[in-house]
Formats: C-alpha cells, sequence, structure tokens
C-alpha cells in the first residue's frame, strides 16, 4: 500500500496542466477516499505514474487553493448516497494546476468521479466565491492546526452565504445549475471506433443515449423557465387568496355602511366570504404542489445532465477493438456499469416523480378554477348590486375583484398546458431511454471483474 502523501512535498506553481474540454476523465475510490483506479487522462493530467496513485488518498492531488469547506460540503452531499457536483482546482505532480467540474457518485464499495473542463458561465462565479471562502478560513485558522475545523465551518459557511447572494438558496441548487451549465458547454459528438460486433452494439445503444440525453440537457434551459413561471403563477394565486377574503370583509362593512337596503350586498358578501374561505386552502394546496413539482425538475435536471456525463465516459472507456482489454480496464467498466445502472434509475425516478406532479398540477388548478368560477359570478352579482344601489364604492371593490379573478383565471390555464408545453410523449421516450440505459449497464455489471483488480 503507498503512503498516504507523496515522499517529497509538491510546491504549487502558477502553470495550467492542459487538456482539452472533450476529454474526459474518472476515477474510484473506497469509502474513505482512497484511490482504487483512474483512466489514461486521469493518469496523464494528474502527473502522477498509475501505481503512485493507486492506493493514495485522493487529496495527493488537492491544490492549497481549494477551500477545505468545499470539500466538507462535497463530501456531506456525497454522504446522502445521491451524487454531487462540484468545482475543484487539483494540483498535478509538478505542482501545475487544472480545474474540473466533478461528478462524484456511489458505487459498489466506494464512489466513482468523473470530471470535465469547465467551461460554463458559473466557472468564474465559484472561483471567486472559493477565493473568499479561502481567505476567512485563513484568517479564522491563523496557523494554528487546532482551529482547523472552525476554519473549515466558516469557509463553509461563507461559501453558502455567497451563493445565497448570487440567488442560489443552497448549496443543492448551485450543483445542479452548475452541472446542467458546464455539460451543455462542453458536449461534443461521440464518434464510432473499430470495435468487435458485440462492441458496436453497445456503443451504438450508447451513441444513441447520448444524443438523447444531449437534447434533454439542451431543453433544460426550456424547463429552467417552466420552474420560473410555475413559481411566478403559484405566487400570484397565493396573494389572491388573501385577497379575495378581503374583499369579501370590506363588502360586509360596506353593505353594513348603507343599511336595509344593501340587504342583497350583505348577501354576497357572506356568501363570497364563505368561498374565499373553501377557495384559500385548496390555492395553499397548489401553492404546495407547485413547490414539489419545482423541486422534482430540479433533480430531474442533475438526473439528465449526470447521465449524460456518465453515459460519455462509458462510451469512452469501451475497448477500442485494437487490444484487449486488461484487468484494470474490465474492472473499470464494472464500476462504469455499476454507476450508469444508478444514475438511469434515479433519472427515471425523477422523470416520474416531476410528470406525476405535473397531473397533480393540473387537477389541482381543475379545483381551483371551479372555485374561482363561483367567485366570479358572485362578482358579477355584486357588480350589479352597486349599480342598483348607485354606489361607486361597491362598484370599484367587485370591479376589482372582477380583474383578479380574471387574471386567475389565466394562471390557472398556463398550469393545465404544462404537460403540453414540455410534451405530452416526454415521460414515455424518458421511460424508453432509461430502460436502455440500464440493459447496457446490465451488461457491463455482468462482466467479470479480475481478481486482480478486485482486490
Amino acid at each position: 500500500m503507498a503512503s498516504s502523501r507523496p515522499d517529497k512535498a509538491v510546491v504549487a506553481i502558477d502553470r495550467e496542466r492542459p487538456f482539452a474540454v472533450d476529454e474526459l476523465f474518472f476515477s474510484t475510490t473506497d469509502a474513505k477516499g482512497v484511490i482504487r483506479s483512474g483512466n489514461d487522462v486521469f493518469v496523464r493530467v494528474s502527473g502522477y505514474e498509475r501505481e503512485r496513485l493507486v492506493g493514495q488518498a485522493h487529496n495527493i492531488i488537492r491544490h492549497p487553493d481549494m477551500p477545505r469547506g468545499v470539500f466538507e460540503i462535497f463530501w456531506d452531499h456525497l454522504g446522502e448516497g445521491t451524487g454531487v457536483a462540484a468545482y475543484v482546482k487539483n494540483m498535478a505532480a509538478d505542482g501545475s494546476y487544472y480545474w474540473v467540474l466533478a461528478l462524484a457518485v456511489p458505487i459498489s464499495g466506494g464512489y466513482l468521479s468523473v470530471r470535465m473542463k469547465p467551461s460554463g458561465p458559473l466557472f468564474d462565479a465559484a472561483r471567486s466565491v472559493y477565493a473568499d471562502a479561502l481567505a476567512v478560513e485563513r484568517e479564522v485558522e491563523d496557523g494554528d492546526v487546532s482551529r482547523r475545523k472552525q476554519a473549515i465551518e466558516a469557509g463553509a459557511a461563507r461559501m453558502l452565504e455567497l451563493l445565497a447572494e448570487a440567488g442560489f438558496p443552497d448549496y443543492r441548487s448551485f450543483m445542479r445549475a452548475a452541472l446542467v451549465s458546464e455539460v451543455a458547454s462542453g458536449m461534443t459528438d461521440l464518434h464510432m471506433g473499430t470495435e468487435s460486433i458485440g462492441e458496436a452494439q453497445t456503443r451504438v445503444v450508447l451513441g444513441d443515449a447520448s444524443a438523447q440525453l444531449g437534447a434533454l440537457v439542451q431543453d433544460l434551459r426550456r424547463y429552467g423557465d417552466v420552474a420560473a413561471d410555475l413559481s411566478r403563477r403559484s405566487q400570484f394565486l397565493i396573494g389572491l387568496a388573501g385577497d379575495i377574503r378581503l374583499f369579501a370583509l370590506n363588502a360586509v362593512v360596506t353593505s353594513a355602511r348603507i343599511g336595509a337596503r344593501a340587504a342583497a350586498l350583505g348577501t354576497v358578501a357572506q356568501v363570497l366570504g364563505a368561498q374565499s374561505r373553501k377557495a384559500e386552502p385548496e390555492i395553499r394546496a397548489l401553492h404546495d404542489l407547485v413547490d414539489n413539482s419545482v423541486e422534482s425538475l430540479g433533480v430531474m435536471q442533475f438526473r439528465i445532465a449526470a447521465s449524460k456525463l456518465i453515459t460519455d465516459q462509458v462510451f469512452h472507456s469501451l475497448p477500442d477493438g485494437e487490444h484487449d482489454a486488461g484487468a484494470a480496464e474490465l474492472s473499470d467498466l464494472v464500476d462504469l456499469g455499476d454507476a450508469l445502472a444508478d444514475s438511469s434509475a434515479r433519472l427515471g425516478e425523477a422523470m416520474d416523480r416531476f410528470y406525476g406532479a405535473l397531473e397533480s398540477i393540473e387537477t389541482g388548478a381543475e379545483t381551483v378554477a371551479r372555485l374561482l368560477s363561483i367567485v366570479q359570478a358572485l362578482e358579477i352579482n355584486g357588480r350589479v348590486e352597486g349599480a342598483r344601489l348607485g354606489d361607486a364604492q361597491v362598484s370599484t371593490l367587485f370591479g376589482e375583484v372582477g380583474r383578479e379573478v380574471a387574471e386567475a383565471v389565466a394562471q390557472l390555464r398556463g398550469f393545465q398546458a404544462l404537460r403540453e408545453q414540455i410534451g405530452v410523449n416526454a415521460s414515455a421516450e424518458g421511460r424508453r431511454l432509461c430502460v436502455a440505459l440500464n440493459d447496457t449497464a446490465v451488461s457491463l455489471s455482468e462482466i467479470d471483474r479480475p481478481a486482480s483488480a478486485a482486490a
């Protein structure tokens, strides 16, 4: 077993280690972060010989410019078992640096991390946040190693504070946006090689799946617009629930002011109040459904991008047909198949939850629309009474009710058109895609892992 750190301390130098945007690389670790394997690109970019990497703690490539709080947050999310993504600055064996967007997912006995060269719009923002968090850590620690835990906590807190200021309420929302933007920015076409018939079939399936996932990734910006639209409509309706209640109260007060002549108006006001009390819980239930659907959409976006990245990594890791795969390569394919199976299953679950949430929203919107149709009828009766009484205040009051309810009905139509906007067949197409990915993953997991690689 290799030592936990290199024999000679590596000194960081301000020189970037080059690799191409289309060069994906990966490594696997045990549950404690000790490196089990890595592909040729990882070996080349890190600058270490493979034998020097295997058995080392993964922090052999940690760069001193990285705030430790990032890894604290990273491992907390990884421990949840659902995968995590982060920008990471690594240090090569010669002290040079290279930035990656790393996606880490659980596999049997540990974790697999797929990395890509970052080029998306959030990369610069992340570097700025990291620099600020690192300064906080150094200030808190102030050369005293016993204060390191406090420093890490302070750095993590500062990072989350800065992300919140940038519009990301938590790290999970930031990592989802980062992964989606990087996968979208770094997508390249996959090319067939000169492999055997069986390998060619696997490559075709993966190539087709990658293309479908790529199309979904390109659609994710539109999905983000859907989330914003959902939230906006939901907030309007929440405001409407309180407004109707206030309108009803004002109508009751107005009818009391007018006196006996306004008995009919008083009745309308009382029914309007009762209807507002009936509608409010339904509106709030719809609001909760929208919140759930927005969260489900965020999970689905992450899963689409993660599945695309893992699928492409599997594709690039298949033997090229010019030489037989060695023990290490076969073992890596088993691990990649494990990651692909988990990713495709989670993607299917995320799609089912999101499309199921859309159906629930449609049903909830129909219920609220029926209740508001009664409010609309009461609003007409209120305006008629206002005209009969010759009271401009009553007419104005019910005119406001009418305008708000009309706008609410329009918002509800938007809810009811969501599935058509996204694509009525999207759920079925997504399920077929997940099945194809899972079948490929199963075939990879059936490879006999060589005993020498598994040891």
